[in-house]
């Protein structure tokens, strides 16, 4: 036996079950950011290597790293812009 549903009450039931996906979300986020912890050694190494004066020295530090040039290229861009905590 099927059934039909009117578009505003499947409007509403969508509208509630958005509601409660961004509650739940935002609640994750809340104990993410209240249970983070402290920066990881590779974090810092990556901060180190940004924080080197030329892309050539950049490079030599990402010889032994796992991670694209981008990330380093984006953490000098942010930190020459004065974004970045001292």
């Amino acid at each position: 036996m099927p059934t039909t549903f009117s578009k505003d009450s499947l409007a509403k039931a969508c509208r509630v079950m958005a509601i409660g996906i961004t509650m739940v979300a935002v609640f994750l986020h809340v104990v993410s950011l209240t249970h983070a912890g402290g920066i990881w050694r590779d974090e810092v190494g990556m901060v180190n290597i940004a924080k080197l004066p030329s892309a050539g020295e950049i490079l030599q530090g990402l010889m032994h790293d796992h991670c694209p040039m981008v990330f380093p290229v984006v953490l000098k861009t942010w930190t020459a812009l004065g974004l970045a905590p001292e």
